[in-house]
């Protein structure tokens, strides 16, 4: 069984059959990228892509390992991480930002997630950064002492 399943996936990479699922992975990607700030329903992206939700979960656990919806929340996931490390927006601005309501509910999906609240997040990095700095800092005039 195992040896007609490689022979599948080997197919799919030597033949364009399957050209259609790369394309709508590919077009179920630029619809979570642009809209996934507003839109957190996925039966939203299946109508837009005209796909069932079991045909499109079953391509991107094929494909991706997961399912649309995991797909989508690691996305905004990335963006909440991306607002912590690059701006100096508070937690409840950054919970407004990505689309989420309730600040309190951010943080417990975040703590769930990275094992820390998004402020000891924002906190362990700044540190971690100022003290890679001065490692920098001082390993520098290290070489300029008598």
């Amino acid at each position: 069984m195992d040896v007609i399943i490689d022979e599948k996936r080997a197919r799919l990479l030597d033949t364009e059959c399957f050209q259609p699922d790369i394309k709508i992975l590919s077009k179920l990607k630029n619809l979570i990228e642009t809209d996934f700030k507003v839109n957190r329903n996925v039966n939203k992206y299946t109508n837009q892509l005209g796909v069932t939700l079991y045909y499109l979960n079953s391509l991107t656990k094929y494909y991706l390992g997961c399912t649309a919806y995991e797909l989508l929340q690691a996305r905004v996931h990335q963006e909440a991480i991306y607002l912590l490390q690059n701006s100096k927006l508070s937690i409840k601005q950054i919970t407004f930002e990505i689309g989420t309501c309730d600040p309190s509910y951010f943080c417990r999906c975040f703590k769930k997630i990275e094992g820390v609240s998004p402020l000891g997040y924002r906190k362990r990095r700044e540190f971690l950064i100022k003290d890679l700095s001065l490692n920098k800092f001082s390993k520098r005039n290290e070489r300029y002492r008598y």
